[in-house]
């Protein structure tokens, strides 16, 4: 039979194990001292500085930030837009932090509100309700059925044209599904138009 405890710690000369390298007691104290420098994640040491906010020279929990709560509030506050929006937030008993979301007009990537074009007339809840119990309350894509979605079914423009409230142009999608379908490239709205359009003309000869 071998004997496995021939090996020498290199630290203390303890016998140990012929597979490990240390004995227990020495693992542990370089598992414990490598903190600061010693890490091999150490990064210059920016998070062991200390950070005061700009106006008012309170100390700071966190290396990214810049001002503390108070301060960024009161910036909020000085902005007349702003102050609408967390005064509706108020309303609603919800007190935002420092990132507040920014509807309509207010969000940097509004484009002049081409999503609220006004639709035909015909297009109404009724209608909507018409095209899912033409398509059994089913995502045509996926199959889920409307009681398993979180939503109703959406109901989506297969040529991308409001407008166009035909039966043979609209299908009825679950919202993962027709988020695949939001593109602001021609060739990926054409793809999507071919594709839908020969999947409702396989539904229509069932």
């Amino acid at each position: 039979m071998v004997n496995t405890k021939t090996k020498k710690c290199p630290k203390c000369g303890k016998l140990i194990w012929q597979l490990s390298n240390h004995c227990r007691k020495c693992a542990n104290i370089g598992i414990h001292n490598n903190k600061g420098k010693n890490n091999p994640n150490y990064k210059t040491g920016i998070s062991l500085k200390k950070y005061y906010c700009l106006d008012c020279g309170k100390k700071l929990s966190s290396y990214q930030a810049k001002q503390c709560r108070k301060c960024s509030l009161k910036k909020m506050w000085n902005n007349p837009e702003l102050r609408k929006l967390i005064s509706s937030y108020r309303k609603g008993k919800k007190f935002p932090g420092t990132g507040v979301s920014r509807p309509g007009n207010l969000n940097p990537n509004w484009k002049g509100g081409y999503t609220f074009k006004s639709y035909p007339l015909g297009w109404n809840k009724t209608f909507k309700e018409q095209i899912r119990y033409r398509d059994n309350y089913k995502c045509q894509e996926c199959g889920c059925h409307e009681i398993e979605c979180s939503r109703k079914l959406h109901v989506h423009h297969i040529d991308y044209n409001k407008k166009n409230i035909k039966l043979e142009n609209l299908i009825s999608l679950c919202h993962p599904c027709h988020a695949k379908t939001t593109a602001t490239k021609e060739s990926k709205k054409k793809f999507w138009i071919n594709y839908y359009l020969e999947k409702i003309k396989w539904l229509s000869r069932r």
